[in-house]
């Protein structure tokens, strides 16, 4: 990265609001990025495992921003089955990232959650205490069983926590970030995720769906920053 373009990275971690488009051709990279992604999936669309990295670079579409959450005091549950109080787990003494996802979904969440995948080892490498959080936003399918054997076809590893819960508590959570969809289609809530590093005002928030280099390159930043 030139200088330039690390003050501009410095610069959007301190705050303000900053866009990232594609060019013409990532933008049709993205399009058979997610054509890929729906292709992959079964019949009863669970996206298959993919390669880390896979499809991960394509769509690089996102705008960067600051926002203040506040995460509700609900009770969630990992996929051990093992009860978790959201409130401590994303407002702890470590840096977090943070997605909403489901394991039936075939267009976006698939990418989303490859790139987790392919970018958790450098996140955990940029902090050794970095966390990163998928909440399910199916609680009536998402069973611990089920989100289980999703992070185990991603390869997540040990740093990596899957959460469902009472549909009435991942409702709230949605509302405490600001990802309600409209109506009752699951096809159309947010492309979101969320950085949150301890001793800063807010959250990072990124809407979009950034690469694997571009999350890790953000989330390098944001430690970075004073």
């Amino acid at each position: 990265m030139n200088a330039r373009g690390a003050g501009r990275r410095r610069r959007a971690a301190r705050g303000g609001e900053r866009t990232r488009r594609a060019s013409p051709r990532v933008r049709r990279a993205a399009a058979l990025a997610l054509l890929g992604a729906v292709a992959a999936g079964t019949a009863d669309g669970h996206p298959q495992h993919r390669p880390a990295g896979a499809g991960t670079e394509a769509a690089a579409d996102y705008r960067v921003r600051t926002a203040r959450y506040q995460a509700p005091a609900v009770e969630l549950v990992d996929a051990s089955g093992r009860a978790v109080r959201l409130e401590r787990l994303l407002g702890g003494e470590r840096p977090v990232l943070l997605q909403f996802i489901f394991t039936t979904c075939t267009t976006i969440c698939p990418i989303m959650s490859a790139t987790f995948a392919s970018a958790q080892a450098q996140l955990v490498a940029a902090h050794p205490d970095t966390l990163l959080v998928s909440i399910s936003i199916d609680p009536e399918h998402d069973t611990p069983a089920r989100l289980r054997a999703f992070g185990e076809r991603l390869g997540a590893g040990e740093r990596w926590r899957f959460l469902t819960g009472r549909a009435g508590d991942i409702r709230r959570t949605m509302r405490a970030f600001d990802v309600l969809y409209a109506g009752d289609n699951k096809m159309y809530h947010q492309f979101n995720t969320f950085m949150r590093v301890p001793g800063r005002e807010g959250w990072t928030r990124i809407d979009g769906t950034p690469g694997t280099a571009d999350l890790v390159a953000e989330y390098r930043a944001l430690l970075a920053a004073p």
